[in-house]
């Protein structure tokens, strides 16, 4: 029977394998004495405080996506958007999902480049007082010529919310628009 010979890539691999483990195996075995890391270790304020960490009674923003509701006063931010190719003039709609449970829908709001009362924010830095969803548009979007919120629907739940857009773009055409939004807590 005839033996295998040894190849430079099984050589290779096993080499690197050996070095792996065993820089894991020195890393697990050397300990690093107390209070040695220090300013000049930490980069950009790595270790500080997470602002606004006491609102979220004690859970991770993690955790906050996936269990209980928002807590009062609590603002989380996000994007969407909207791109499809249009099949005439008329109605469509844009979804966004909070990733979250705020109890109860929100009041939408649709800001676009600018504010409102309840939307004092940017595209850039948006923002929501307590109750409300405020979505913000970059400017140029393709074949929209207004935007809507939608409120008292089956589509605005504690859970997500939908924009109308008021497309104007011949069969054909690629409709297009995006933005931010922000969504605050009661």
């Amino acid at each position: 029977m005839r033996r295998p010979r040894l190849s430079y890539a099984n050589v290779t691999a096993t080499l690197a394998l050996v070095l792996a483990t065993s820089g894991a195996g020195y890393a697990a075995a050397v300990k690093i004495p107390r209070n040695s890391v220090g300013s000049p270790q930490v980069i950009n304020d790595s270790l500080k405080e997470v602002p606004n960490a006491a609102k979220l009674s004690g859970q991770t923003p993690v955790q906050l996506r996936y269990t209980g509701l928002v807590p009062s006063g609590v603002t989380l931010r996000g994007s969407w958007g909207y791109d499809t190719q249009s099949a005439g003039a008329g109605d469509y709609r844009a979804y966004v999902s909070y990733g979250a449970d705020f109890g109860a829908a929100l009041t939408a709001e649709y800001a676009g480049t600018g504010t409102t009362t309840h939307c004092t924010g940017s595209v850039n830095t948006p923002t929501a007082q307590g109750g409300f969803v405020c979505f913000y548009i970059f400017p140029s979007p393709g074949g929209v010529s207004s935007l809507n919120a939608i409120n008292g629907s089956a589509l605005n739940t504690r859970w997500g919310s939908a924009m109308q857009l008021n497309v104007n773009a011949a069969a054909g055409a690629d409709v297009f628009a995006n933005g931010t939004w922000a969504a605050t807590a009661p």
